[in-house]
Parts: structure tokens; C-alpha cells; sequence
């Protein structure tokens, strides 16, 4: 049975979700100034396929490198690359293919080396224009876990995001379900063992459980922001939340949103959720690949201006030409940003994304400031909800 006739039979079986919208709230178009390319490179029996979108300017710049959905490739993932470079990201997409039967093809289970996860990150550490010591890794799905065994492997990952992953394959396809998706996931099952030319049940359990990220749970030290949707039936929830526990367990920086009423791949589907959840995937970032490095503290600056945080613990917005902050009250006591940067830190710009939210704003920075702080939302933590970030409607 080919690849293409298993996803649309476990897509009959699960509950619909809507289709994917790779544009829903990134460009569609190259944004001026920012430089394109593609790269392919071979490393044994592993093809790695890379689409680069760098900012304006020489760099060193931080690195952001993308890993898409489940079936998707690094094309689909333009969008985010785009909206990453405007915001002063060297941003790359990547996706695998295996060398099987005498050519390469996708595969479910493409890395099967040692060497595999970390193949696109030593592309990304011989770029001239890369800063080796801000390099992070965002990945939506099966995207997700890659992102993490990543960072398992290279301790020079800085940052993860990883939306909605499966982290523990095992106990994943064991998980409770309706008649329904019970079949659906006992036929992914047997794909996914086909896929893996294991020749006994107990190779094909080894290379699950290789596969997934609790497995490497010690080796992941990167900070880690997850976030998944509350209504998931591809990947639930608990995926999340077990691999936030171990983490915490550990004394890891790590925090995981929750999304109500959001199911699999919803940032890819709905606007809002897209938005809100896009915010905290930069402000993580932010926070943990915009601090100077050696190289910036030794002159070696990136052309891009870096926004910079201006705001206030009580919970107050406070705007700055470059960017804007809105403060949330967290389920911890204490502010939190949600950032959304200029791609260039000018009054012209910041003004230009006000002028959307009201007509005065384009008259004068004083009504920029007062437009936009009519818009900070203090939100209460949820009750019990004291570990995990809940993200809701204003």
C-alpha cells in the first residue's frame, strides 16, 4: 500500500480537522531585502534538503532551523521562514530523505544513524553569515520531534519549539481510543513497521523507542517551550505534558501551553490560535537567541536592529519604536511578554502595523502607545493550573 493511501485511510477513520493553510498568518511573498536559496547535501545514505531565507544585512544572525509537519516538506514551510527573517532570524526549513531500494525517498523513519539528527545542523554551523552560538530548532508534528532529538544530540541547540509532538511512540499507540481511531492508529501501527524494515517485532520496538524523545530525555538541556492543542486526537495532550513533567523533574527550563479547543496542527487552520501561539513561539526566541554572543560583544553585529524589551512588571504595556509588548498576568504570579518585533526597528514601521488597529495612530507616537495599550490583556491563571501555561481568548 502506498504512503499516500495510509494517510487518507487513517484520515477517514480520525475526526476531520480542516485543511492546512501553510500561509495562514505568514507571507506569501518574499519580503524585501531578505535573501533566498536552496541547498541539497548528501551525508552517506541521508539527503538533506534545505530552504535558507536570510535577512537584510552580513550577519553573524541567529539561526532558527524549521522542521515541517508530518508529510509536508521544507517548501511548505516558506511562510515561517519569511516571518522568522523579518524579525532578524537566519531562518532555515529542512527536510530528509532516505537512500532505499537504490534512491532516496521520505521515509517515517529517516534518521537511522547516529549521525542523522545532527546532518542539517553541521550544513547550518558552515554558513559564514550563521552565529554558532544562537542556534535554535522549531518543529510542528513529527517536525517537533525532530526538533528534540536535535537538541538531544547537539548541546549547541539554545532553544526548542516544539508544537504538539509525539514523545513517546509506545505508549502513543497504546493510548485508550474510540473504535474509530483505534483502527485508524492499529493501521498507522502497521505502516509505520513497514516503513521501519524491521524484521522482528523486538528491531521494530527498539526503533520506536529510539525514535522518541523521552527516550533522551536526560540529553535534552535546550529550553523547551511546547504547546498543543487541549482537543488533539492525533497527538493528545498527555504527549506534552509528559515530556514537560521529565523535563521539570530534571530542573529544565521548559513551559507548555495549552490551547483550548485547539486540535492537531491548529496554527496551521485558525487565525487567532496561529497568532497567539506564533507570539510566545518569539518571544521564547527572543528571551533565549537574542542575547548578545561573543561574537556581537567582539563588534561582529548583524546589520538588523534588535528590538528591545521596554515594559513594566505590573503588567502595563509600554511601547518602544521596534516592537511591541503585551504583558499577561501568568499562572505563576509574575509578567510575562508576548513579543511581536518589528523586522526593522524604525518608527516608520512600528507605525505602519498601528495604523491597522486605528487611524489616529498614523498622527502621532504618543496615540501609537495609546492604541496598542488599549489592547494589553490581563488574563487570571486558570485554577490548578500553576505549571502549565493555559492560552485564552482575550
Amino acid at each position: 500500500m502506498h504512503r499516500e493511501a495510509i494517510v487518507i485511510l487513517a484520515a477517514l477513520l480520525l475526526p476531520s480537522s480542516g485543511c492546512m493553510n501553510h500561509y495562514l498568518i505568514y507571507p506569501e511573498s518574499d519580503p524585501p531585502g531578505v535573501v533566498t536559496w536552496t541547498q541539497e547535501v548528501t551525508r552517506g545514505a541521508l539527503r538533506v534538503h534545505l530552504e535558507w531565507m536570510q535577512p537584510l544585512g552580513s550577519g553573524p544572525f541567529p539561526v532558527v532551523i524549521v522542521h515541517p509537519p508530518t508529510s509536508e516538506t521544507a517548501s511548505d514551510m516558506k511562510g515561517v521562514t519569511r516571518e522568522l527573517a523579518q524579525h532578524g532570524y537566519l531562518a532555515v526549513a529542512v527536510d530528509y530523505w532516505r537512500l532505499i531500494d537504490g534512491k532516496f525517498q521520505r521515509s517515517t523513519f529517516v534518521w537511522r544513524e547516529q549521525s542523522d539528527p545532527v546532518a542539517a545542523l553541521e550544513v547550518v554551523r558552515a554558513q559564514p553569515q550563521a552565529d554558532r552560538e544562537r542556534i535554535g530548532a522549531l518543529g510542528f508534528s513529527q517536525g517537533a520531534i525532530f526538533s528534540l532529538l536535535m537538541a538531544a544530540q547537539a548541546a549547541d541547540i539554545k532553544a526548542v519549539v516544539a508544537y504538539y509532538p509525539v514523545t513517546d511512540f509506545r505508549l502513543w499507540f497504546d493510548t485508550e481510543r474510540p473504535l474509530g481511531p483505534r483502527v485508524a492508529f492499529s493501521v498507522i501501527e502497521w505502516y509505520f513497521k513497514r516503513e521501519s524494515g524491521a524484521t522482528s517485532k523486538d528491531q521494530f520496538e527498539e526503533m520506536l523507542r529510539l525514535a522518541s524523545p523521552m527516550t533522551h530525555i536526560d540529553s535534552i538541556r535546550a529550553p523547551v517551550l511546547l504547546i498543543h492543542g487541549a482537543d488533539d486526537t492525533s497527538a493528545p495532550v498527555e504527549e506534552s505534558k509528559r515530556l514537560e513533567r521529565a523535563l521539570k523533574a530534571r530542573g529544565r527550563e521548559v513551559e507548555l501551553i495549552v490551547v483550548p479547543d485547539a486540535g492537531h496542527v491548529f496554527n496551521f487552520k485558525d487565525v487567532e490560535q496561529a497568532r497567539r501561539t506564533w507570539e510566545a513561539t518569539l518571544e521564547w526566541l527572543q528571551k533565549y537567541l537574542r542575547q548578545p554572543s561573543r561574537n556581537e560583544a567582539n563588534g561582529q553585529r548583524a546589520s538588523i536592529l534588535t528590538p528591545k524589551l521596554v515594559a513594566s512588571r505590573s503588567g502595563r504595556f509600554t511601547t518602544h519604536f521596534g516592537g511591541s509588548q503585551v504583558w499577561d498576568e501568568e499562572t505563576s504570579g509574575h509578567a510575562r511578554a508576548r513579543y511581536s518585533p518589528a523586522a526593522t526597528a524604525t518608527p516608520a514601521r512600528t507605525a505602519r502595523r498601528s495604523q491597522r488597529r486605528s487611524p489616529r495612530a498614523q498622527r502621532d507616537p504618543a496615540a501609537v502607545a495609546e492604541t496598542l495599550n488599549s489592547l494589553a490583556v490581563r488574563r487570571p491563571a486558570p485554577a490548578g493550573c500553576s505549571r502549565v501555561r493555559m492560552l485564552r481568548g482575550a
